[in-house]
């Protein structure tokens, strides 16, 4: 049963993040117009740029709802409780083996 709710959450969750509004297309500047008696020069065509996003974005994208789902996954399993456990318990063992070290120091002298 828990997982089963679990795997319902990851899908509804691939929904919410999946269903994102769409970019604008392209933002276009114009340039102020010149108010000087010059004769203004021909312009030279240039090549329209390209308008698509570059192709790490929607891998990013994909990374990112793939971290979310697992660690919703993670979070629904115990896993993260798990990983908040074992840090607490590294560093209350750091924190141990830094004052017997301080303790047989003092014991050797």
């Amino acid at each position: 049963m828990k997982n089963v709710f679990c795997f319902l959450l990851v899908i509804m969750l691939g929904l919410a993040v999946g269903c994102r509004p769409a970019a604008p297309a392209s933002k276009s500047t114009s340039k102020p117009k010149q108010t000087t008696s010059t004769p203004a020069k021909p312009a030279k065509p240039t090549a329209p740029k390209p308008t698509a996003p570059p192709a790490s974005a929607p891998r990013q994208e994909a990374d990112s709802f793939a971290k979310s789902a697992s660690d919703v996954a993670n979070y629904g399993m115990g896993g993260t409780q798990l990983k908040a456990m074992k840090k607490s318990k590294d560093k209350i063992k750091n924190i141990q083996d830094a004052q017997n070290a301080q303790h047989k120091k003092y014991l050797d002298e």
